[in-house]
């Protein structure tokens, strides 16, 4: 089975605008949503939460990436840009990875009160497991 990965990325609520937008452009997701650029960047403590979901640091340049042992595994991957974090995107593979990595990564969401968009769609999603649980079985990219 080949594999494949479900490709959520973690904004603030502030990036959605006054109303909510419920949908990002997808030529704004293949140019790079940057939803930190124009806000508060997330505390150390959420940061320090989000890198402790996988253990393997395999960070490069800019960017930190945090995989799972598995083969072809989940990872997260912290972009920076001149010192500044540009995005945080979470690629969760079901193959290999157990649901309970999504469970912890949507609990970590959720107490920051974040949102995440399906890289896929441009859809904004709340981070409940019912909505993603849903979704990552059924999506292949």
């Amino acid at each position: 089975m080949a594999a494949f990965h479900y490709k959520l990325e973690i904004v603030p609520r502030a990036f959605l605008g006054e109303p909510a937008i419920n949908q990002v452009s997808l030529d704004k997701i293949q140019e790079g949503l940057s939803p930190w650029a124009n806000s508060s960047e997330p505390n150390e403590q959420f940061l320090t939460s989000v890198r402790g979901l996988l253990p393997i640091e395999q960070s490069w340049g800019e960017t930190e990436e945090y995989v799972s042992p598995a083969n072809y595994g989940s990872d997260i991957r912290l972009w920076w840009e001149n010192g500044r974090l540009e995005n945080i995107e979470f690629r969760f593979n079901p193959y290999s990875d157990p649901w309970s990595l999504m469970q912890r990564f949507l609990q970590v969401v959720h107490e920051a009160s974040y949102m995440l968009v399906e890289v896929r769609t441009g859809e904004v999603l709340v981070p409940e497991e019912k909505v993603l649980k849903e979704r990552s079985g059924a999506v292949h990219s």
